[in-house]
């Protein structure tokens, strides 16, 4: 659904769409469901949260993290639809019954991490899952190599001495 961005300067300290309560509820979202938002080519997944008064039917505000994300600012149609559950919550749930996880599945997961698509309490599950149950050393190597590979990396510059 295209959506009008109403531009409330707020600040989240993560991805946020805060919707019409009304318009949420059409729609069958709820206070922390996932949101898929579009615009211009590039997306973003960001929790709900739902206001009653001071937003129309169409309009939608972000948090200014998403809004940096996207380079969007008032008046800009977006597009926001609900955003699928992340099959790495079966990779965390298989964690915590004390199984093994892939390299892929590990790397599922960290992804998951960095683009926003699990919840606070569901990387909660995920550290406690490997508090709980430890990480075997290919496990370690997995979670590093994908950390590495979807992380931001410093890079140091060499001076001479």
């Amino acid at each position: 659904m295209k959506f009008k961005l109403k531009n409330l300067a707020f600040h989240a300290g993560k991805p946020v769409a805060l919707l019409p309560a009304k318009t949420a509820n059409e729609l069958n979202i709820h206070i922390e469901d996932r949101v898929l938002i579009t615009v211009s080519g590039k997306a973003i997944i960001a929790v709900t949260d739902l206001a009653k008064n001071f937003l129309k039917g169409n309009e939608v505000s972000l948090s200014k993290e998403t809004l940096s994300f996207l380079g969007v600012k008032a008046g800009a149609s977006v597009d926001i639809k609900a955003a699928p559950t992340p099959e790495s919550i079966a990779f965390i749930l298989k964690k915590l019954r004390g199984k093994s996880l892939s390299k892929e599945e590990i790397r599922s997961i960290v992804q998951d991490i960095v683009e926003n698509a699990l919840l606070d309490a569901e990387i909660a599950y995920f550290v406690s899952a490997v508090y709980k149950q430890g990480m075997n050393f290919h496990e370690l190597v997995s979670l590093t190599q994908a950390m590495c590979d979807t992380g931001s990396r410093l890079r140091w510059r060499s001076h001479a001495i």
